[in-house]
């Protein structure tokens, strides 16, 4: 009766174990997904953003450049000097207005190379508008030149600046709806094997809420634990039943 009750447990547990689905770890669940940085979409708009930007950096400069040389031209023979205080002032807003312009460029486009305003679509889409409707004024306004009678270069300067503020402008306006998205960062050599100690030891404790305590039995050990008792304690009574009708004094027949 033991050897049975031995082979069924066995046989019970051995069953409950290849039922058991193995745990999987943390790790296994992370949805595997591609970043839209890594795609050659968002690789392609990041590359025309930059180079635009850097584009607008040196129509600033070149703006800047024109202002320098409206205060310059006059000292240099370059340019008539004013007649009276009039033309005095408006000289120096001119020159003011050229270098104050170009600045302003120079630092809007910087900004846009902040975490804060590239990677937020409000903030960009702000910023791109803003210095396109600014190089769309600017082409206008530095198309003629800076010099009012200044020699050849001069004013070819200005054509190539305004055009070139022209095409920036254009650029910025396509590409303001084109914000980057930050890129996840991936864990480095030194914190690999701290994530995956953290995997192994997640994996024990699912192993050690899903295995029975060690001594208890399972359901279908305690059940046929229970049968064995049942047909024991019925054939104890049987024997005592036995022994007591085949006794001297119960007047039975002992065979």
């Amino acid at each position: 009766r033991h050897s049975a009750q031995a082979s069924l447990r066995s046989g019970s547990a051995d069953a409950r174990r290849s039922l058991v689905v193995p745990p999987t770890s943390a790790a296994a669940h992370r949805p595997c997904t591609m970043p839209e940085a890594g795609t050659k979409c968002a690789q392609r708009v990041r590359c025309a953003n930059g180079f635009f930007t850097f584009l607008g950096a040196i129509v600033g400069l070149l703006v800047t450049a024109q202002g320098v040389l409206v205060f310059v031209g006059v000292a240099l023979g370059h340019d008539d000097a004013p007649d009276d205080f009039w033309q005095g002032c408006r000289w120096v807003a001119h020159g003011s207005l050229c270098v104050g312009i170009g600045l302003v460029c120079c630092a809007l486009e910087i900004k846009s190379c902040l975490p804060q305003v590239k990677f937020h679509l409000g903030w960009f889409f702000a910023n791109r508008i803003g210095l396109a409707l600014l190089y769309l004024w600017v082409g206008c306004y530095a198309a003629g030149g800076a010099l009012r009678n200044g020699p050849e270069w001069a004013v070819r300067l200005g054509h190539a600046t305004g055009i070139l503020a022209w095409v920036v402008g254009l650029s910025h306006i396509v590409l303001a709806g084109c914000a980057e998205r930050p890129q996840k960062e991936e864990p480095t050599v030194e914190d690999k094997p701290v994530a995956e100690s953290n995997d192994v030891e997640a994996d024990a404790q699912v192993e050690q809420q899903q295995a029975p305590a060690a001594g208890s039995p399972t359901g279908e050990e305690a059940q046929t634990m229970a049968v064995a008792h049942r047909s024991a304690g019925r054939i104890r009574g049987d024997a005592l039943h036995r022994k007591a009708a085949c006794s001297p004094g119960s007047g039975a027949d002992p065979v």
